[in-house]
């Protein structure tokens, strides 16, 4: 037997084959039950295959341009994947040197440490990209899926822009007094207690002991709540009351009490609700950031 012999293989066929699936939209009915990708001999004929198999399966077109696509994407997907695989091992070798770092403070490593693992995710989520091809297809599905876009409760602002669609960035910006704190306040409370979604509050400007006395406030005044019959509260009422200027009625005592059944609803389940003073590793679907002039309203994706 001579070593040198190769293995049979017939490499015009394969191109031929594969020619004819590039160019013949019905090709890839005719061959897919009964030729296996490990038939090709060449590796990179089957590479060509496995793609236009797979394109098939998924019932997209199998032509030049489509082939072409889905292999370049693919090959785009895995070179990132392994960048950012390389660099969180590079940023892990480095947070371990900061963890031998006894000259730092703890607080100041722990920082560097999550700005690192930041930077990694941030790789990660800037190299995903999709094809028309595949978001078209989400987009049909979410029209027969229970993917709804959950409503504001406010109506006239509902009848302009439906409501809060998950993955969206809505921003709503205003002088200073103008309600942005109110309005985000109520937004925090529907996303929570009406849609039953983890919801945050991130004030760059209050206390979380002056984000509840806001609560308490909003909860008396908003049409949504008058079921509770509570009493009106005015914020400013609470502050007067605190700095010792007036005495709170028993009324508004007593609404101040009965506005905390609603926090069984903002802790059913996994936390629902946070009111925040410092800067959120972890953000849930919906994330709520105000200062002075900016009101900021990120949802993400139900849980």
């Amino acid at each position: 037997m001579n070593n040198e012999q190769l293995p049979p293989a017939n490499i015009e066929a394969e191109e031929a084959i594969l020619g004819g699936i590039l160019l013949d939209p019905m090709a890839m009915s005719r061959v897919e039950a009964d030729l296996k990708i490990e038939a090709f001999v060449l590796e990179a004929h089957q590479e060509i295959y496995r793609a236009a198999l797979t394109l098939y399966r998924q019932m997209k077109p199998t032509d030049l341009m489509a082939v072409s696509t889905y292999l370049c994407a693919r090959n785009t997907k895995l070179v990132m994947d392994k960048y950012v695989r390389r660099q969180l091992i590079y940023s892990g070798h480095e947070i371990v040197e900061l963890g031998y770092d006894n000259v730092t403070d703890l607080e100041d490593v722990l920082n560097d440490s999550q700005k690192k693992v930041f930077a990694v995710c941030e790789l990660k989520m800037n190299s995903q990209t999709d094809s028309t091809a595949e978001i078209s297809i989400e987009c049909f599905n979410d029209l027969e899926s229970d993917n709804p876009i959950y409503e504001t409760g406010l109506y006239d602002l509902d009848d302009l822009m439906v409501g809060f669609e998950p993955g969206t960035l809505s921003i709503l910006a205003g002088r200073p007094s103008m309600g942005k704190s109110a309005i985000s306040t109520f937004f925090t409370l529907q996303m929570a207690t009406k849609h039953q979604l983890p919801a945050i509050y991130f004030s760059l400007e209050m206390t979380k002991k002056q984000l509840q006395y806001r609560l308490w406030s909003l909860i008396s005044q908003f049409h949504c709540y008058r079921h509770l019959n509570l009493t009106q509260i005015r914020g400013d009422r609470i502050r007067k009351h605190r700095a010792g200027r007036i005495n709170l009625t028993q009324p508004e005592m007593e609404a101040i009490s009965r506005s905390e059944a609603l926090r069984g609803l903002l802790k059913a389940g996994a936390a629902r609700s946070r009111l925040l003073t410092q800067t959120p590793s972890l953000i849930p679907p919906l994330a709520i950031v105000i200062n002075q002039r900016l009101l900021r309203i990120r949802l993400g994706v139900k849980p």
